[in-house]
């Protein structure tokens, strides 16, 4: 009894010690520069961060939305941050995508966000405070732009992939033109839209042939081939690239072993929560649950560090 008396404190004091250690590290290398003081995150409804207000608003019902990955990222770098995503889709299912040119999609878009972020800057300028150089720049995109390109012809989707990361650059171009250094960005991979809930839910049994299925595969591929060539060759600033789509295929297939309960269904099933929505990967048909985007604003820190 004293040996396991002995071992659970040891435990705990070595989880106090490693958690401690963690932060010192981040507050070390903030210190010397090697972290941002402050994040702007451009991206789909899962970047958002509400408003005390835009938090209630976010749903009819009384079950509160969990935090994002932004949320989450901010906290734990202790870092001011500006997310100008939306904090839901403007009308319909799909949300923000890069381009609302090529979707026809009316979720305010990457140029409509950088639009916001410079009316943001200049006003605070015109208030005399200066920019915080320390800055990082987020796009988080790909989910419902590839969730759209997969209804496309093979051929369209090229074009539109090509068409939707041509736009992305030139909105990174903006950011550079308006920012008072070459920026700092980090921009993340497209996930595979075929293994969410949402593709069994409302596309499989539509997709007779399957060709949705092969077109939302070999566009996803496409689209994260395109973006590295885009960021190897972009001299605007410094832009980094996460592998998000093969972190959500790491936590998928981690399973039980992960610590999760189910990784295929949906926490939230026809507006009623499940029991323990922390052993769920997904919260909703579409979207990530709170511990799958604490879980991911963690790997976004131990790639930035």
């Amino acid at each position: 009894m004293k040996a396991r008396t002995r071992f659970a404190t040891s435990l705990f004091f070595f989880l106090v010690l490693c958690l401690s250690f963690n932060s010192l590290r981040i507050r070390y290398r903030k210190a010397i520069g090697l972290l941002p003081d402050r994040i702007v995150i451009f991206g789909d409804e899962s970047s958002a961060i509400p408003s005390a207000r835009e938090f209630h608003q976010r749903d009819n019902t009384q079950i509160s939305i969990p935090p994002t990955w932004a949320t989450k990222l901010c906290r734990n770098l202790c870092a001011s941050c500006d997310s100008f995503a939306p904090v839901k889709p403007m009308k319909g299912y799909v949300g923000a995508v890069v381009d609302n040119i090529v979707f026809n999609t009316t979720s305010p878009d990457l140029r409509d966000q950088v639009d916001r972020w410079i009316e943001f800057e200049t006003q605070v300028r015109k208030s005399g405070i200066q920019a915080e150089r320390s800055s990082l720049f987020i796009l988080f995109f790909g989910t419902n732009d590839i969730w759209e390109l997969s209804r496309f012809s093979r051929q369209d989707g090229i074009r539109a992939v090509d068409a939707a990361l041509d736009s992305m650059f030139e909105q990174l171009g903006r950011i550079a033109n308006h920012w008072i250094d070459p920026p700092q960005v980090l921009v993340a991979t497209a996930m595979d839209v075929s293994l969410l809930p949402a593709w069994a839910k409302y596309r499989y049994h539509k997709d007779v042939t399957g060709q949705e299925l092969r077109n939302a595969v070999f566009l996803r591929q496409r689209w994260n081939e395109e973006l590295e060539k885009r960021v190897d060759h972009w001299a605007g600033g410094k832009v980094m690239l996460w592998d998000a789509g093969q972190w959500f295929i790491d936590t998928l297939r981690s399973g039980r072993k992960g610590g999760w309960k189910d990784v295929r269904s949906a926490c939230l099933e026809d507006g009623k929560k499940c029991e323990h929505p922390e052993r769920y990967l997904m919260w909703d048909d579409l979207h990530l649950g709170a511990r799958a985007h604490e879980i991911m604003a963690k790997e976004v820190i131990r790639y930035l560090m």
